[in-house]
């Protein structure tokens, strides 16, 4: 990475590999870029193992449009481990093929080996669709599907919908310019100490359970996540860590610390219940591990810019109401003290969340064959 460069040196890289180094720096998108430029422009191929970062991270989208541009990706093979000691993380071998004019009916071929075993086996999960599937994303951002159906599935998903960021403006949490242990504490030390969530861990489906701790609310001491987060309207909590989206709504003004989420309302067109029951269901959650590729990743992370991206129905709050009703008997039952040590209660929470799934079902105008699809994913 470019964490250990001087300002001079990142300087120097920005003004001779445009077509890589952005405001964050990553040494091998520059030498993804150095490789496209050494091979001949009619033909020459480019292989290299790197990590998978540059497939879907904001920060890579210079070389993503330098690859698109100058290249036919030949094939992306995505390795769910580190193929390298010194890196953590997934990997991907790729050959491109620099052209003179890049075909836009060209198929890539997506493969997925979960083991290093199945590489020399040739025993991958593989599917072929256009590379122009690529210049239509979002920072041309490189999704790869494996599945034709999964594939049809996530189209299926955004067809008609509108993306969640334009409803709700998810924002980390606070940061203490002087480390975090210096913003938390089991008192109330004076009236600038509210209730608030210090680890993801608090925050299950529909339920937020407090450990008890105080955070300091002074912009003297906060280095980010004061004046742009409303902590003291109503809100959505999620998970930072993890493969999954696990959410709770927020009527109670608890603050959070960066290591969670928070989504505030734009608008008055939406309720965050409904949000909430969007996000916690499986066929949202099916469409944000396939798009985000986190799935049994070590260390995984919700990731806001992901999160903005998921597909949300345009609905009335009329139609919003059903989902609404729900989630207030959810919330009725996840509310009590005793929620977590009662399995009569949990049951019951399960028995409506269920509910809420078939509706979800319903609202995006899935198939039998389609809900199978999401409802074998996790089994």
């Amino acid at each position: 990475g470019g964490q250990k460069m001087t300002e001079h040196e990142k300087e120097f890289l920005r003004k001779n590999f445009p077509n890589s180094a952005e405001y964050k720096i990553s040494l091998y998108a520059i030498f993804m870029d150095k490789g496209l430029q050494i091979v001949k422009p009619g033909g020459g191929l480019a292989t290299y193992i790197v990590p998978d970062s540059f497939l879907l991270g904001r920060y890579f989208s210079k070389i993503r449009k330098f690859i698109l541009r100058t290249s036919e990706i030949i094939y992306i093979l995505l390795l769910p481990f580190s193929v390298f000691e010194a890196t953590v993380g997934f990997s991907v071998v790729y050959l491109f093929q620099r052209k003179q004019v890049v075909n836009l009916d060209h198929q890539l071929t997506a493969s997925f080996a979960r083991r290093t075993e199945d590489v020399g086996g040739g025993d991958f999960k593989v599917l072929s669709y256009p590379q122009d599937y690529f210049n239509n994303q979002k920072f041309k951002r490189f999704r790869l599907f494996f599945d034709e159906k999964a594939m049809a599935l996530i189209s299926k998903f955004e067809k008609g919908s509108v993306e969640i960021g334009s409803v709700v403006r998810f924002s980390s949490g606070l940061i203490s310019k002087t480390g975090q242990k210096n913003i938390i504490s089991e008192e109330k030390k004076s009236d600038k100490w509210e209730p608030g969530i210090v680890s993801g861990s608090e925050i299950k489906h529909y339920a937020i359970i407090p450990d008890g701790y105080y955070i300091l609310y002074d912009n003297q001491k906060i280095k980010s996540g004061y004046g742009n987060v409303d902590y003291f309207s109503n809100k959505i909590f999620m998970r930072q860590t993890g493969d999954s989206l696990v959410c709770a709504f927020d009527d109670r003004g608890l603050l959070a610390l960066n290591n969670v989420h928070i989504g505030n309302k734009i608008g008055n067109d939406i309720c965050l219940k409904f949000v909430t029951a969007l996000l916690n269901s499986r066929a949202l959650n099916f469409y944000y591990r396939t798009i985000s590729l986190e799935t049994d990743r070590v260390m995984a992370q919700t990731d806001i810019e992901t999160i903005e991206t998921l597909p949300v129905k345009s609905v009335t709050l009329q139609e919003q109401q059903p989902f609404i009703e729900l989630v207030d008997k959810i919330l009725a039952i996840t509310k009590d003290d005793d929620y977590l040590e009662n399995p009569i209660k949990q049951a019951n929470v399960r028995e409506y969340e269920k509910q809420i799934d078939q509706m979800v079902y319903q609202l995006y105008g899935l198939t039998e064959e389609e809900i199978a699809i999401i409802e074998d994913e996790k089994k």
